[in-house]
């Protein structure tokens, strides 16, 4: 048929077929197109998977970290290339074998219960083997497992790494040895440090001085020696400010209240200060009474600031009282050689000089008259004054040398007595009044009579015209100790101040001057106190106030 003859449907199919035909062309060139492109990244990605196994066998092969892997019967079926470096096993040596022919076997039991463990399905923690190197030298490995399942789920492996831990291990033993060996040096020295303060303190607990020591920080005694308790009658214990509350009282040495901050602890505590024998009196819970010398100073850091304070104290008591015993020593001997070089002497000279007047009056006359008879009498009344003198120095050294007992005399009946015998003085009108506490029995021994008699003598003395004494007594308390007081006051001319001072003391000497100086030795050998002041207080015109403090004796004290 000739192409004229082709009809219209002809046409139309062999356009449709045309069309189709393109179309299948067009859409194989897209299929092509998009698996050309589908290859070019499966090649990328096969290059990538390439790199990724390169790099993993890198590091694999360059790691201390073998990888392995066994079936459930315990036979290798993988291990890491880098395992010859570690053990000097090929993997060929290794592949296909027992683990037990690599396992030290005292580690056997511990792979079998890993290998239960892991076939039940349980969690295991990392835990170590020896595993037996080609040279047969035992290496210790830490082994961390994940079990191998098939696409049921079922266990059909495990899987692994093993790290060597030589290093670890030999870094650990010498750990221990330094440990071991440090731990011995601290025991030694710790031992050392024990004997050393078992030695310290036992010198402080034998040392007759007392050691306390403060925080800086909080201010309390951290410690305190025997030789505190001893000193203080009790150890010392708390903060510094809480000093009131402490059962012993510091204070300065004539007895007034000393503030804590001027303690020396607490100055080096606080301020930093190094205080040198501070002189500080304790009175104890029982009212006894001790002198201490205190010594304190700070206890720094090795910044230079203070974290401590110890403070040293010792009792001094005793040399204190040595110390007055030998300056009393060296009054009395001044004493009396100045009674026997200066008074007495002096006393015989005027003696003397009234006798040779009376020898030159005889020689002259050959007689002696009667107006001058007191020629005679002063010589007299010089023998009178010296032998009174001597009297009183013989009363001192028996005072002194406790020749006389002590006993319980009462106060009462003795001023009694000293009123009636010095009431009835010739030629003078005086008036002595007596009143107070009766009975008032009080330790002394017979010289207690002279002290008032010197009192009472001494105000009538020393007084003209008209006089009135006044004696009273009483009682009072100190420290907690029972006394009595007898206070003698007269209206004379009074006592001035300079002459208070003179008498009270030994420079004033003499029949008529030692009086009050016997007084005042007398009442502190009873262990009482004496002093002296105005009637009127500020206007020593107006008479004497003479005062004698005595303790009660144990009866009366009750």
């Amino acid at each position: 048929m000739s192409p004229v003859d082709i009809g219209t449907n002809d046409r139309k199919y062999a356009r449709w077929t045309r069309e189709s035909l393109e179309g299948e062309l067009e859409s194989l060139h897209r299929q092509l197109k998009k698996q050309q492109e589908d290859l070019k990244r499966c090649s990328g990605i096969e290059h990538s998977l390439r790199e990724s196994e390169e790099k993993y066998r890198f590091l694999v092969e360059n790691s201390g970290d073998v990888i392995w892997k066994i079936d459930v019967q315990g036979r290798w079926m993988f291990v890491s290339s880098n395992v010859e470096k570690v053990t000097g096993y090929r993997p060929d040596e290794i592949v296909g074998k027992s683990i037990w022919d690599f396992v030290a076997p005292e580690y056997h039991d511990v792979i079998r219960n890993m290998l239960r463990k892991r076939s039940l399905g349980e969690n295991i923690a990392p835990y170590e083997v020896d595993i037996i190197a080609k040279d047969g030298h035992h290496m210790p490995f830490e082994v961390l497992t994940t079990p191998i399942r098939d696409n049921t789920g079922r266990i059909v492996g495990i899987q692994g790494i093993s790290r060597d831990i030589s290093y670890r291990k030999q870094a650990e033993e010498r750990l221990i040895k330094y440990y071991n060996e440090l731990e011995t040096r601290v025991e030694k020295r710790t031992a050392e440090l024990d004997k050393a303060l078992s030695t310290l303190r036992a010198i402080l607990e034998t040392v007759p001085i007392g050691i306390i020591v403060a925080d800086h920080d909080t201010e309390m005694i951290t410690y305190s020696s025997k030789g505190v308790s001893d000193i203080y009658g009790s150890s010392a214990s708390g903060r510094l400010c809480d000093a009131q509350n402490w059962p012993y009282k510091l204070l300065r040495p004539d007895g007034s209240s000393l503030p804590p901050d001027e303690l020396p602890l607490v100055r080096s505590l606080r301020l930093g200060e190094r205080v040198r024998n501070m002189e500080i009196l304790v009175r104890r819970a029982d009212g006894s009474e001790v002198s201490i010398l205190a010594s304190s100073a700070p206890v720094l850091d090795p910044g230079g600031q203070i974290m401590a304070a110890v403070a040293s104290i010792s009792d001094v008591s005793c040399l204190k009282r040595v110390e007055a015993e030998l300056r009393d020593e060296k009054e009395q001997a001044e004493l009396y050689l100045d009674l026997m070089g200066h008074d007495i002497n002096n006393m015989n000279h005027i003696a003397m000089g009234y006798l040779e007047m009376v020898i030159d009056e005889i020689r002259h006359s050959g007689k002696l008259d009667s107006g001058k008879l007191n020629l005679l009498l002063k010589p007299l009344e010089m023998m009178n004054n010296s032998s009174l003198l001597i009297d009183n120095v013989r009363k001192i050294q028996r005072i002194r040398e406790n020749e006389l007992k002590h006993e319980t005399i009462d106060l009462y009946p003795m001023l009694s007595e000293i009123r009636s015998e010095y009431s009835q003085i010739p030629n003078r009108d005086i008036h002595i009044c007596l009143s107070g506490i009766s009975p008032a029995p009080v330790i002394a021994n017979p010289l207690l009579k002279d002290v008032f008699t010197n009192l009472v003598g001494n105000a009538i003395k020393h007084s003209t015209g008209p006089l009135r004494i006044d004696i009273r007594i009483g009682e009072t308390m100190q420290n907690g100790k029972k006394y009595y007081q007898v206070a003698i006051e007269d209206n004379g001319p009074g006592i001035s101040p300079q002459d208070k001072k003179i008498l009270l003391s030994r420079k004033k000497l003499g029949a008529k001057g030692l009086g009050l100086y016997l007084v005042r030795t007398f009442v502190k050998k009873f262990n009482g106190r004496f002093w002296l002041e105005d009637r009127v207080p500020g206007d020593h015109t107006q008479g004497a106030r003479f005062v004698v403090m005595l303790p009660a004796s144990s009866e009366a004290a009750r």
